[in-house]
């Protein structure tokens, strides 16, 4: 199998897999796809958390369980891949259940993906 896969198999990335579930805050139709593709071409694992409970964020949540120096890193590498920044990453005083990082799509990514315009990126947390 390894013979004829080859090429299949993805590479670790430094640091280890991330894994990213991923809900959909606005609505949009192909929101968690284009959030897979881009996730995933940056080392990422994509877990398909679905739809919101609420739509009409604004702002992409990028959730972390702590605000350490590995869980800072997971989540803004998770920003950094959907076009986002620093700003993006918060804490989530209920941590993450179902994986490293959660993120919520707003319509910052959505006008990224729909319009192709780029969001204000941020890595000094404003």
């Amino acid at each position: 199998i390894a013979r004829h896969l080859a090429g299949a198999k993805q590479a670790v990335p430094a640091g280890g897999t991330v894994s990213v579930y991923v809900e959909n805050g606005v609505g949009e139709p192909g929101l968690g796809e284009a959030a897979r593709d881009r996730l995933a071409g940056a080392g990422l694992r994509y877990i398909n958390g679905g739809n919101a409970n609420v739509f009409g964020r604004e702002k992409t949540a990028v959730l972390i369980g702590n605000d350490d120096a590995q869980d800072r890193s997971r989540g803004l590498r998770a920003a950094l891949a959907l076009g986002l920044g620093e700003s993006n990453v918060m804490v989530d005083a209920l941590g993450t259940n179902y994986a490293d990082v959660t993120v919520v799509l707003g319509q910052d990514f959505a006008d990224v993906v729909i319009d192709g315009t780029q969001p204000q990126v941020s890595t000094n947390g404003g």
